[in-house]
């Protein structure tokens, strides 16, 4: 059941995947990150790719796939050079706000950096505002006489599961997920779904330096800060890029993934239907579900129907399914088709890296029922107080 994260952006997982918060684990290279050590600039750990796993030629490339580092402090990583060492070489870094923003989350501390983001980070540019098409997957024994057929009742989001403990990285390379929150677990099985398909020159930069690398040296230091900014904002990242190599080829490792472990207290998003009573028109009921709060984070629940006086698959159509937000989607629309009379409820459960609001079950009353404008009435006033 892959067809959700899938279907719902599946260019933007791609992206984000490419240079994602996860990085890409290059096999060759034994990368951790260190602790913080309060005021003291923190040396990422960093290894060379040795001598006979390099090509003939001259290359520049990280250190350091990827860090996981605390949101506060100095860190530094090594750019190594490898190859003919007697002349002169460059490369530009160029940082990419993944989910953390520069000059608010972190900042690439070197001389001649140049800043040129925009205020916003892929995450956000991919999905705010956008429209998740989910697919549409209602069994045509639950869908009630006469309401059309079952790919035109609304959206099913499948539930895409994942194995626990390691997660598979294209490329050979794992990351471990032992004790990661909630909400960067759900975020990173949207990531494994979903196959890389852009490429990275399509990302905005943030911001640009130059590293210069003088005749013998082979070795370069590059400093970056994090901004503690006393907000909760999930695991934020952002990765540091490889471009324009001049005198040498860039290799392997051209990109540096920092993932930001937020130290404040966790803020999840509240969900929750819009009112507690519905009312269906022209052979179908339309629901809303919005959340608020921790809008960056992914969060799932189950959505499902319990008949009272309609009965299921006669009067309406049954429903037992995943409902996602996915980052920066505020509300989700439901559509159930009817037909017939009675009342029917939609619930809200087993909630994941969200918690329940004011509505957590919705009463819908069917049009062909007697009592459906003094129960629409009755549920109107009851959410005006």
């Amino acid at each position: 059941m892959i067809g959700k994260w899938k279907n719902l952006c599946r260019r933007a997982l791609s992206i984000l995947l490419s240079v994602s918060l996860l990085g890409s684990v290059v096999q060759d290279v034994s990368v951790a990150a260190t602790k913080d050590r309060g005021d003291e600039t923190v040396m990422l750990e960093s290894a060379r790719i040795a001598e006979d796993k390099l090509p003939e030629g001259d290359y520049i490339y990280f250190g350091t796939a990827t860090a996981q580092v605390e949101e506060r402090g100095a860190y530094a990583l090594r750019l190594y050079r490898a190859g003919n060492l007697k002349k002169e070489a460059s490369v530009t870094v160029n940082s990419i706000d993944m989910s953390a923003l520069y000059g608010e989350d972190y900042e690439v501390v070197m001389d001649g950096v140049q800043e040129m983001g925009d205020g916003k980070t892929i995450l956000e540019k991919q999905f705010r505002d956008k429209e998740f098409v989910e697919e549409k997957a209602v069994s045509d024994t639950n869908v009630p006489a006469g309401s059309g057929n079952a790919s035109d009742t609304g959206s099913l989001a499948e539930n895409s599961e994942a194995p626990g403990g390691i997660q598979e990285i294209p490329g050979g390379a794992q990351a471990a997920t032992d004790g990661v929150s909630v909400e960067q677990q759900n975020f990173m099985d949207a990531l494994m779904g979903s196959m890389v398909e852009d490429s990275t020159e399509s990302l905005d930069t943030s911001s640009s330096c130059l590293v210069r690398f003088a005749p013998g040296e082979d070795e370069k230091i590059l400093r970056f800060r994090i901004l503690e900014d006393g907000e909760s904002e999930g695991t934020e990242g952002f990765s540091l890029m490889l471009a324009n190599p001049q005198g040498a080829k860039t290799y392997k490792v051209t990109s540096a993934s920092v993932t930001i472990r937020d130290d404040e207290e966790e803020v999840r998003s509240k969900v929750s239907f819009t009112q507690s009573g519905y009312q269906s028109k022209d052979g179908k009921a339309v629901l809303t579900v919005s959340r608020q709060g921790a809008e960056y984070s992914v969060c799932d629940m189950t959505l499902y129907t319990s008949g009272d006086t309609a009965r299921s698959g006669e009067d309406y159509g049954e429903r037992y399914e995943t409902l996602a937000f996915m980052p920066y989607e505020t509300e989700k629309e439901i559509e159930i088709p009817v037909a017939g009379e009675g009342k029917f409820d939609v619930c809200l459960s087993d909630l994941k890296a969200c918690s329940g609001g004011e509505h957590m079950k919705a009463q819908v009353t069917i049009a062909g029922s007697a009592d459906n404008l003094e129960a629409a009435e009755t549920a109107r006033n009851a959410d005006n107080g």
